[in-house]
Formats: C-alpha cells, structure tokens, sequence
C-alpha cells in the first residue's frame, strides 16, 4: 500500500494508464475505479476528524467549516460555530451530524500534511493548481442538492459509502457559470447513471457534469481534490496582455461609435489584423513565462523539518549530495547580468557567473555539491548551496538519493 507521501496521479489511476485517462476521460465524462480500502488510510482517518475540524481550523474565514444539508430537495448551507478564540464548538458538531449535516472542511491542504503532500503531487505533475475540501455525512444524508463544479475533482472515498448520481452537463463551464439555471435548477430530472464509492474508490468528475450525492447506512468521509484548470482562454488573455505592452495598436481606444451596426464589418477586420499580429510575435512564450512565474511565487514547501537542514548547513562540502525539497519545481532565468531561480514562494537570484550552476539545480532533482558546472569556484559552489538550503529550495539527500 503507497504511503500519502507516494501518492501520484499514477497511483490514484491505477491499473488505468495516464495516457488513457487523458485520452478518454479527461475533460470528458465521469470515470469510476476500484481501489483496496485501505489504500486512503494514510491521507485522513475518521478518528482524525474531530482534530482536524476543532483544532486545525484557525480561521476568521465563515467558509472555511461549513455544515450542509438536503432535505425535501431544499439546500440549507451555515457555518460552523465557534467560540470567542475561534475555535469550532465540537458538541455542535455532534448535534448537526445526529441531525443529518454534512461537516464541511474546505482547504484541508493547507491544515493537513499528508493531504497537501497529495495536492502538490498532483499540482505539480498536473501543472494546474490542486486544493482538497473533506466532507463528513451522517448515514443515509445529502449534503448538497444536484449542481455542477466549475473545477474538475477527484473524489476519494476515505470511509464509508456514497451514491453519486449524474444527471447531464455544461459543457467546460467559466467560472462566472457556477450555477444550475432554468428548469433543472429545481428539477434536474432522472438521474442518467448512479455510482456507488466504497473505501478505497475513486471517482473522477469533470467540470460541467451535474451531480449529487447520498451517503447509504453509514457515515460516508470522502476527499475532494479539485484542479483549477489554465485554459487555453487563460492563456489567450495573457498573450494579448504581454503582447500589447509592445504593441500600442492594442492599447488604441475603439473608435466613437463603434458600437453603430454599420462599424461591425471593419471592428471583426482590424481584430483579426490584430489577433494575427499577436499570434506571431512572442506573446505567447511570454505568456507561458507569466503564467509559471505566478504560479511559482504563489506556492509554498511543505513542512519537512528543514529547520534542521539550516542547522547542517555551515558543515556543506564538496562531496555532500543535496536535493530539491519534496521535487520543489523551480524555474532558471536570466534578467540582464543577473541569473536567478524561482521555486514556491521564493527567488534567488545572483551574478551572471551562476547562471549555468541554476540551470543545472533546475535541470537535476539530486546532485553533488562539485557537479555543479560553470565558470565559478569549489568556494563559489558551496556558498550558492548553501544559499539554496537558507532559502528553502534544496535540502541534505543520503547517498541513495531520498531527502534525510
């Protein structure tokens, strides 16, 4: 059984490939697979909820712990109460379970270590950002009425069952279409097909399908991982942006009356003019450059006990092996005569001289301190570990190569 550490997209599909997950279902239709029930033990265990909700959870935030309800087709959504210090009374979360409320804990990422270490897996492999929300129903309850998530999710049964049932979709929803509309937002019909998870399961939705879901003679604890997709939309829009920091056609105000019918034909020609211009230049390498720059700056390691890496770090030598935290991704760049290297949260950046040595952090998950290359000394080396290690890019790796 994979620890929560060894958690990939890989051990999540298995026995489906990768390749035929995307080719078939990715952004396409529901996918179910069966899994050992004990193989989610080491992300969340029932026992560890009453911790995670009273204790975890310090936020100022209403939507942080909700409890949530279906009954009679009605929704009915609150949050949590808590005391003065902000933390959850847990005799009311007794009562709302025996009252049939689902116990809500969004962002469970960022509370929980071996579910974060699930979503950065994820999101960096994905290249899409992945948070996780957890939901704890009493035995034969809904939660939410049939809806549609404007985010693809990977549904983890921890324990437990769920029926989830399916009742047609919107196809790639934008974000503002987060909301049934028209006759099925009261009456979305006879379900098309009905699922049922058990511990160990997973199921794969995507964004646009319109589901709901009944826990049966249990309690049902299942795992949420949703990943915020980057479109080609997304994209679009920062190519356009970068391209018209060069281009001041694109910053030119549309002309007076450009709204007159008789205008249309010569406002659809002079925005394919445009548009083709952009196409062409390198809006879009900037645009990707963009994208994986805000990416890495809003990201963060996880919790790994660095704290003594810092320690070991006045010891460094030639020989020592060192390694990216975790498989941190980062990202080489140079700016002028300054080289840098971006990673969550952090830049480092330096003189010219190291840009080969960065690009050879970038490139390598583990080396040695003297393999580093370029045109800089034994001394410079160590100094530029050493740095990496202070800011939280690199740590001590054993000879085989794991993180010590």
């Amino acid at each position: 059984m994979p620890s929560a550490r060894g958690l990939g997209l890989r051990e999540l599909l298995r026995p489906l490939t990768k390749d035929r997950f995307f080719r078939d279902h990715w952004e396409k239709r529901p996918l179910r697979l069966s899994g050992d029930a004990r193989r989610f033990e080491s992300l969340l265990r029932l026992r560890d909820v009453d911790s995670l909700a009273c204790f975890g959870v310090l936020s100022s935030s209403e939507s942080d712990v909700r409890l949530a309800k279906t009954e009679g087709g009605k929704f009915a959504s609150r949050p949590v109460r808590t005391s003065a210090s902000g933390i959850p009374d847990p005799y009311g979360l007794y009562r709302a379970h025996h009252e049939g409320q689902t116990l809500i804990v969004n962002r469970v990422d960022a509370r929980w270590r071996p579910i974060a270490a699930l979503c950065r897996a994820l999101e960096w492999e994905l290249h899409h950002r992945v948070n996780a929300n957890l939901y704890f129903t009493p035995p034969r309850a809904q939660g939410f009425a049939p809806h549609f998530d404007t985010h693809d999710v990977f549904i983890l049964q921890l324990e437990g069952e769920k029926d989830w049932r399916f009742f047609g979709s919107v196809p790639l929803p934008l974000e503002e279409d987060n909301e049934l509309r028209g006759p099925e937002a009261s009456a979305p019909g006879r379900a098309s097909r009905t699922l049922t998870l058990r511990p160990g399961d997973l199921l794969y939705v995507p964004r646009g399908v319109v589901h709901d879901a009944v826990s049966r003679d249990s309690s049902s604890l299942h795992l949420t991982v949703g990943v915020h997709v980057t479109r080609w939309l997304d994209l679009a829009r920062q190519a356009l942006e970068r391209e018209a920091r060069a281009d001041d056609r694109l910053r030119e105000a549309l002309p007076p009356g450009f709204l007159d019918p008789g205008r249309r034909p010569a406002l659809r020609a002079r925005l394919g003019e445009l548009l083709a211009a952009a196409a062409k230049g390198r809006a879009a390498d900037l645009a990707v450059d963009g994208i994986s720059e805000r990416r890495l700056q809003s990201g963060s390691p996880l919790p790994d006990g660095h704290f003594s890496a810092l320690e070991r770090a006045t010891k460094l030598s030639d020989d020592t092996f060192v390694a990216r935290r975790g498989a941190m991704p980062c990202a080489a760049f140079r700016e002028g005569r300054r080289a840098g290297i971006r990673f969550p949260g952090n830049t480092v950046t330096g003189p010219e001289e190291i840009a080969s040595a960065l690009r050879y952090v970038a490139a390598n998950r583990r080396f040695k301190v003297s393999d580093l290359p370029g045109p800089i000394s034994a001394g410079s080396k160590r100094t530029l570990v050493r740095k990496l290690i202070r800011e939280g890019l690199l740590t001590f790796a054993g000879q085989s190569g794991r993180n010590s």
